[in-house]
């Protein structure tokens, strides 16, 4: 499909990073300049138990992840 160069949740990207990997980073750079992060790896509620539910191809959120995103969002935002 049109994802097919995409990888597949956990699995690494073709330049060899996981999700994790860019999570991991963008905290690391946040950090280094005092950025509020909202970590949704963390707090979504999507995890590899469930990722086949909230996604349409184990990488970009449905209708049904969108709102857990939304909500841990949300969540972050009031702290």
């Amino acid at each position: 499909g049109a994802y097919a160069h995409q990888p597949v949740f956990p699995d690494p990207n073709d330049a060899g990073f996981t999700l994790n990997d860019y999570r991991q980073a963008i905290k690391t750079v946040c950090a280094e300049y005092n950025i509020k992060v909202i970590d949704l790896y963390a707090t979504s509620g999507i995890s590899i138990d469930n990722v086949g539910q909230y996604t349409d191809d184990f990488l970009h959120p449905n209708w049904d992840g969108a709102a857990l995103i939304a909500q841990a969002i949300q969540r972050g935002l009031e702290r």
